[in-house]
C-alpha cells in the first residue's frame, strides 16, 4: 500500500475489475465476476466508503466484469447502479483513451471513478504522475488515487500527485 495525503482539487480513482471467469465459454466482453471477484470488489468498496472516497460519478467501460464491478461499489455507497455512465470506449482502450475521457469529464466532479482494464490504467497512472513510481501493478479489484490542480480538459502527462495504491487482497476484512 502507498498513501500520501490530498490537497488538490479533482481526484482520479481507477478501479480494475474484480477477478473474471475464463473466457472458455463466452467473449471477453462477455466474461463476470467470479466469487473471489464478487468477495474482493466488496471489501474495496467497503474500504472506499471507510475513507469516504464517495465518488461524484462511476464511468465504467462495457465489459461485463467491469459493470459487475461498478454495481458492487453502487450497492455498497447506496448510490443508484443506472447512474453508472457505461463507455464501450474504455473497453480495450489505450491510456491515451482513457485519458480522452477523463478530459471530458465536466469540472464541477471532484472526484471520478473509472472501472476498466490493463494495461491502459496502470500505464495512464504511470504518465499522469508527477514524480517516478516504481512498477506500477493493479491487480483485479486494486484502486489508484490520483489527484491534481486544475481543469480536467487540461489533464495532461506529469500532472498528479500518486495519493494512494490498494489492493482488495491486501484489506483485512
Amino acid at each position: 500500500m502507498y498513501v500520501r495525503m490530498n490537497n488538490a482539487n479533482h481526484e482520479l480513482v481507477l478501479l480494475r475489475h474484480g477477478k473474471a471467469e475464463t473466457h472458455l465459454h463466452c467473449s471477453d466482453i462477455e466474461r463476470d465476476l467470479t466469487e473471489t471477484g464478487c468477495e474482493r470488489t466488496f471489501n474495496i468498496a467497503s474500504y472506499m466508503t471507510s475513507q469516504q472516497l464517495v465518488p461524484d460519478t462511476i464511468i465504467s467501460s462495457s465489459a461485463k466484469r467491469a459493470i459487475a464491478t461498478a454495481n458492487i461499489v453502487c450497492d455498497v455507497f447506496s448510490i443508484d447502479s443506472d447512474t453508472i455512465d457505461v463507455r464501450a470506449a474504455l473497453y480495450n482502450a489505450d491510456w491515451h483513451e482513457v485519458l480522452n475521457i477523463v478530459q471530458q469529464i465536466p469540472d464541477t466532479v471532484m472526484r471520478v471513478l473509472l472501472v476498466g482494464h490493463n494495461p491502459a490504467f496502470e500505464v495512464l497512472v504511470e504518465q499522469l504522475v508527477s514524480t517516478a513510481v516504481d512498477d506500477i501493478h493493479l491487480s483485479p479489484s486494486s484502486m489508484a488515487r490520483l489527484t491534481f490542480d486544475g481543469k480536467w480538459s487540461d489533464l495532461s502527462s506529469g500532472q498528479c500527485q500518486l495519493l494512494s495504491i490498494m489492493h482488495a487482497q491486501e484489506l483485512v476484512v
